[in-house]
């Protein structure tokens, strides 16, 4: 069984510039470097042949490169309790489209239809215990960030692991977008 997402990953020296937000919040888990990415679509637990169906299935997207820009961050939790803390991608009808493209190819894989809205967004912190006043100085401090994440290039089966400082992502396979600008 492998532990799988479908995601974006970018270049170090744009995710370096991401680390520059993660500082001011007590009580978080800021991520590493490595493991920052945009989650497509979170599948989990995967068996070997499952994986290789959807691959296959994957492998048949056609969608074109874009230039990803994020906008602003924003917080998930429950209630007043922050479970995340996260850079939000601006709206783009490209990165909706190959949303939509990743929902199908799953489904045909025999994946179930995502449940939860899709908010575009690259995770910077977790938590289990932060109250949400604890985070606002935080989240008023950065509301106008902005950052261009340059090209995306491809999307990317990720398979996710434990490691003793919390988790470690490998790339198991890379699915190339269409170049535009030949």
């Amino acid at each position: 069984m492998l532990r799988l997402f479908l995601g974006l990953t970018f270049n170090s020296g744009y995710t370096r510039r991401l680390c520059t937000l993660m500082e001011g919040v007590d009580g978080v888990h800021w991520q590493p470097q490595d493991n920052l990415h945009l989650t497509l679509r979170f599948l989990g637990d995967v068996s070997l042949d499952d994986a290789e169906d959807l691959d296959a299935q994957l492998a048949r997207i056609t969608a074109p490169a874009f230039d990803l820009a994020l906008q602003g961050v924003g917080w998930f939790g429950i209630g007043d309790r922050v479970q995340n803390l996260h850079a939000l991608s601006r709206p783009d009808p490209i990165l909706d489209g190959l949303k939509r493209q990743v929902d199908r190819a799953c489904q045909h894989a025999g994946f179930a239809p995502e449940q939860r809205k899709f908010k575009p967004h690259i995770t910077l912190a977790r938590s289990r215990a932060v109250r949400l006043e604890s985070a606002q100085t935080w989240l008023a401090d950065h509301v106008d960030f902005r950052l261009n994440m340059g090209d995306v290039e491809a999307f990317h089966m990720i398979s996710s692991h434990s490691s003793g400082a919390g988790r470690a992502y490998r790339v198991e396979a890379s699915y190339p977008l269409t170049q535009m600008w030949a």
